[in-house]
């Protein structure tokens, strides 16, 4: 019976801590560079001409 109260004590405590401790970023990975982010396109070729005129200039990396 004594364990049984422990647990329910500690349980909150450690349910916490197991979620605080999941909180964060992951690892990053280089930054696009500006050749890379450009090559990125549609592969259907209307669409890459509607990205290329509406889209590009805030969606790329320069």
């Amino acid at each position: 019976m004594m364990f049984a109260i422990q647990t329910l004590k500690i349980a909150p405590t450690a349910l916490l801590l197991a979620l605080l401790s999941a909180c964060g970023e992951g690892p990053q990975g280089a930054p696009p560079t500006e050749a890379a982010s450009r090559a990125l396109q549609p592969a259907d070729p209307e669409l890459a001409q509607v990205y290329q005129r509406s889209c590009a200039s805030c969606h790329t990396v320069a």
